[in-house]
């Protein structure tokens, strides 16, 4: 019993989402080199212009409201079950309950989680990093994630070889 001292509950985790440098950095690098492709486009200046100012403005707004989270519809917590429903709290104060798609990513850099909220068409994406979490919230998540995932047909095939 002694070795499972630092076993911590994993049927759900509540999170508060921290701003990202590696964030702002992706979106730095992704809106520069986009800036570099519209420069080497054949077109009339005021286009090119019109292009670098739209892919600027995008640019800010997704750091605003991924990198910083600083715009009202950031999402600044979360919190996840292992029967894959997720709350999420915006900056703004609202809470957005859903539950987690098949969609969803789980990597050591990167995990996406993709939901359907209630009573909205479409679903919602939240990508977190590991500088969004601390290391063992970041863990957690992944694992909790990991263990959540409905069977694929493929899975259940597998364990069952006679079928």
């Amino acid at each position: 019993m002694a070795r499972n001292r630092g076993v911590t509950d994993l049927q759900t985790l509540r999170a508060v989402l921290l701003p990202s440098r590696m964030a702002a950095l992706s979106v730095l690098v992704a809106s520069s080199g986009t800036f570099a492709l519209v420069a080497w486009l054949p077109l009339p200046v005021w286009a090119q212009a019109g292009m670098v100012v739209s892919i600027g403005v995008g640019a800010l707004r997704c750091v605003r409201r991924w990198a910083s989270l600083s715009s009202p519809r950031s999402i600044t917590e979360m919190s996840l079950r292992i029967d894959r429903k997720i709350r999420c709290t915006e900056r703004s104060g609202r809470c957005i309950e859903g539950l987690i798609a098949d969609d969803s990513f789980v990597g050591a850099l990167l995990t996406t989680i993709v939901f359907h909220a209630q009573g909205r068409r479409r679903a919602q994406t939240l990508a977190l990093l590991p500088d969004m979490l601390s290391k063992d919230d970041f863990r957690r998540l992944r694992l909790l994630l990991r263990l959540s995932r409905l069977p694929s047909v493929a899975d259940q095939s597998k364990a069952r070889p006679d079928a």
